[in-house]
């Protein structure tokens, strides 16, 4: 899939398009493309510990500064 300029050029539209990565193990990332975590699973590393039933996030989103 491919999302240009136009698809995301304003909050709603971004935040309303999502994406999932899963490693088929119960781990997964889930997030919008803008990187609004608008939802409770979202997180770019979210794993089920062993012998649990319930996912935990690990990694909620990183950003980046820019030192002059």
């Amino acid at each position: 899939m491919y999302l240009g300029k136009a698809d995301v050029n304003t909050y709603d539209k971004g935040a309303g398009r999502e994406f999932l990565v899963s490693n088929g193990r119960g781990s997964y990332g889930f997030s919008t493309v803008i990187g609004a975590n608008t939802r409770r699973e979202h997180g770019l590393l979210v794993v089920r510990p062993e012998g649990e039933t319930r996912h935990s996030v690990l990694v909620s989103k990183i950003e980046e500064t820019i030192f002059r």
